[in-house]
C-alpha cells in the first residue's frame, strides 16, 4: 500500500491512511456490497475498492477502546499487524437481512460486532 500525501506534503503512515478508507466506507461515501463467493471481502458499488471486512470497523470507537486495553494504538499500529484483520474472524450471520459479524480478538479476549448490509455497525458485544 501506498503512502498517500497531504496537504502538507506529509506521508500519512500506512495505517491511518487505511483507517481513513475504512471510514470513507463505515459512513457511506463508498457503498460497500459483501460479495458472496469471499463473504470476508467487501468491494464498492464501482468494485475498485476491496479488502477484509474487518476494516470497516478499523476506527469504530468499541474496537479503538477493546484494542487501546490491550495496548495497541490503532492510530500507530501497522494494518498487517492486526492478525484478526486478515484470517477468519468475520462470519456471515443472515442473507436476509444481510448481516456479518466481525470478531477482532487480541490476547484471546473479543469484541464482536455486527454489520447489516451497507457494512454499518448495528451491534456490538465487548463480551462474546
Amino acid at each position: 500500500m501506498e503512502n498517500s500525501e497531504e496537504s502538507t506534503g506529509e506521508l500519512t503512515p500506512p495505517a491511518e491512511a487505511f483507517a481513513a478508507v475504512a471510514n470513507e466506507i463505515r459512513v457511506g461515501i463508498l457503498r460497500a456490497l459483501f460479495d458472496a463467493e469471499e463473504p470476508r471481502s467487501f468491494s464498492d458499488l464501482r468494485g475498485d475498492v476491496e479488502g477484509p471486512v474487518g476494516a470497516v470497523v478499523l476506527d469504530h470507537p468499541a474496537v479503538v477502546a477493546f484494542h487501546d486495553e490491550h495496548g495497541i494504538d490503532l492510530r500507530k499500529t501497522l494494518v498487517w499487524e492486526l492478525p484478526w484483520l486478515f484470517e477468519d474472524h468475520a462470519t456471515e450471520e443472515s442473507e436476509d437481512p444481510h448481516r456479518m459479524r466481525v470478531t477482532p480478538e487480541v490476547d484471546g479476549d473479543r469484541i464482536s460486532l455486527v454489520l447489516d448490509g451497507d457494512m454499518s455497525v448495528v451491534s456490538v458485544d465487548t463480551d462474546p
